[in-house]
């Protein structure tokens, strides 16, 4: 018995798109459906002050860094003049306006902290035309926690489908990781209490691997226990430069709403030096750290998905043919066969008749398999045993029921779930018959 298996995805409309933007992880997405995605980066640059702002090269491959995103934090500021990181964003304005004239980032950066006189600030650049801040927060650590305090910022952006989240800073002492870590959980409560919101987006410098964090820590740490909080990136990232293989720079996120809005395959360690192809020594005196970044998704464009039907399906072909044509014929000519819960039609092309169709609709998967065991022993000689085998076990495996569209910006709706059984047989040789299962996604 020989089958043919096809799968295949179709979207009915003509969809006239605005643009492609790039994602990411090198995807492109179409802005049609949805506005473009708010790209969100979080880098520590090591020892960053008047040192490092004076080598040119080396300013020159940050601001082609920072310029990927629309939000981004920059751990490490080490200055006690505070003039660098204004340099810094004046450079990158300065960039963009010959490579994106008309794009301007703005900044909010942290007062002073640490418990050492080697204190860092934490610092966040922000265009302007994504997003806007509605507010600033510095932790108070009365209990002294934390080495250096960890600070946050509210934004609001009227094109994502969060329209208002908190993105917190923190570079955590190395020799504290696991006590460090497990206390941002107080940080969270103290933001929601203080900005009544639990959309945040806890980044930075965790420390939290290699030698500063054993295995068994994992267990003690609360931001990590608490199911309230997801780890967006694995444990194997890499976010070192250098030749180990560090996971310490991590994206934590809380807030159902924030959850659901992050584009999974935007989450990444961005490799610099192998991207610009620059050597390992002039990317050791940018930083030690790769930024991590990660994407929310864009407001959805519901006046052009509401023109859009998104169909998945699935068919099995038998290729063996049936055995007598009449078996066929009798799908619509044979009172039994008619009486069935399928709707039988004869497809024509030109003056043939090409096709006996029988289709079942249902907004469940529970009666497909009923259905069609039915009408082959109504209409019998028709459907093999091996043929409803093969797709009771796609069936079985939860096929459709399974399938998530990963489409940028589709407004995914289970209550728009149809199913559609569509048995077909052909009345020209080679008489054969399959059968076709659909779902209507969005």
């Amino acid at each position: 018995m020989a089958f043919k298996l096809i799968f295949c995805i179709v979207c009915m409309h003509t969809l006239y798109a605005t643009g492609f933007i790039l994602g990411g992880s090198g995807g492109t997405h179409l802005t049609g459906l949805a506005e473009q995605p708010l790209r969100i980066g979080s880098f520590n640059i090591q020892v960053f002050g008047t040192s490092k702002i004076a080598h040119l090269d080396v300013v020159d491959i940050l601001i082609k860094i920072l310029s990927r995103y629309d939000v981004v934090q920059v751990l490490e500021i080490r200055d006690a003049t505070q003039t660098a990181f204004n340099t810094l964003q004046a450079d990158l304005n300065k960039y963009m306006n010959i490579h994106e004239p008309g794009v301007v980032y703005k900044s909010v950066v942290s007062g002073r902290l640490g418990r050492t006189n080697s204190k860092e600030q934490y610092g966040f650049l922000y265009r302007a035309s994504r997003v806007s801040v509605t507010g600033t927060y510095q932790y108070t650590d009365i209990h002294d926690y934390f080495e250096r305090e960890p600070f946050g910022v509210r934004f609001h952006s009227s094109s994502t489908e969060v329209n208002d989240f908190v993105m917190i800073a923190t570079h955590i002492q190395p020799s504290m990781a696991a006590e460090e870590m497990d206390n941002l959980t107080r940080v969270y409560e103290s933001f929601k209490r203080h900005w009544h919101t639990s959309n945040m987006i806890i980044a930075g410098d965790f420390n939290a691997d290699c030698n500063y964090l054993r295995l068994s820590d994992w267990k003690t740490i609360s931001l990590r226990t608490d199911t309230r909080f997801e780890w967006l990136l694995d444990d194997d990232v890499d976010t070192t430069v250098a030749t180990s293989a560090c996971s310490y720079d991590r994206f934590v996120v809380a807030g159902q709403a924030l959850q659901d809005a992050v584009v999974r395959n935007s989450l990444q360690a961005y490799r610099f030096d192998e991207i610009m192809r620059i050597s390992k020594d002039l990317a050791l005196q940018v930083s030690d750290h790769y930024p991590i970044e990660m994407e929310l998704a864009g407001k959805p464009n519901m006046a052009v998905q509401q023109s859009i039907d998104t169909f998945v399906s699935f068919t099995v072909r038998d290729k063996t043919d049936v055995s007598d044509i009449n078996n066929i014929r009798a799908i619509y000519r044979t009172p039994s066969c008619s009486g069935t819960a399928f709707d039988i039609k004869v497809l024509r092309e030109d003056t043939h008749m090409d096709y006996a169709q029988a289709v079942y609709t249902s907004s469940t998967t529970d009666t497909i398999m009923s259905a069609l065991i039915q009408l082959s022993k109504d209409c019998p000689g028709t459907l093999s045993i091996e043929l409803l085998t093969m797709v009771q076990g796609y069936m079985e495996a939860n096929f459709l029921t399974q399938v998530h569209p990963g489409v940028y910006g589709l407004a995914y709706d289970i209550q728009k779930h149809l199913y559609t059984t569509t048995i077909k047989c052909s009345l020209v040789t080679p008489y054969v018959c399959e059968v076709t299962l659909t779902k209507n996604v969005s």
